[in-house]
């Protein structure tokens, strides 16, 4: 699923019949390529769920067990100083050749475990219309760094 698809969405306690807020952004562990929690604000206070504690992503809804799964970001420090996946997204992407390749576009993640299956980088056209969209498998990134994404594929065709 599309990682930029659970902005917004309400996440639910089973246990306790109560929405906990929605989702406002994703923090991103680049050493493990995953989704490692979500930053969920509800009435202008923002508290961070693991992903380990989310149960489900349906259509409509995130749940959770309890309400304990959402602390606050203080609580949460090494989560909140992960990198948010907006902060990701428009990264120039650069393959290892020094080809640079696009910008960081979306994430593609498996919902049931947040580790980010292949990534999107789009090249060309003109204030989001056209251009090329390359779809990159993690296994494919080298490095998912503040300032650049580093990606081994192969080279670009020459043109003729």
């Amino acid at each position: 699923m599309k990682a930029s698809a659970l902005a917004g969405m309400p996440v639910l306690s089973i246990n306790d019949g109560l929405r906990l807020g929605t989702v406002e952004e994703l923090m991103v562990d680049p050493a493990l390529r995953r989704i490692a929690a979500l930053a969920v604000g509800q009435a202008g206070q923002t508290r961070l769920v693991p992903f380990d504690q989310v149960k489900s992503i349906g259509e409509d809804a995130i749940t959770v067990e309890s309400t304990q799964a959402a602390q606050d970001a203080s609580a949460q420090e090494p989560l909140a100083q992960l990198p948010t996946l907006s902060s990701l997204l428009k990264l120039s992407v650069v393959d290892v050749g020094g080809t640079r390749r696009g910008a960081l576009t979306e994430v593609e993640v498996d919902p049931s475990d947040g580790h980010i299956a292949e990534v999107m980088v789009h090249q060309g056209g003109i204030l989001g219309v056209g251009g090329s969209t390359l779809t990159v498998p993690v296994s494919a990134v080298r490095s998912l760094g503040p300032q650049l994404v580093m990606i081994e594929v192969p080279p670009a065709p020459e043109a003729r």
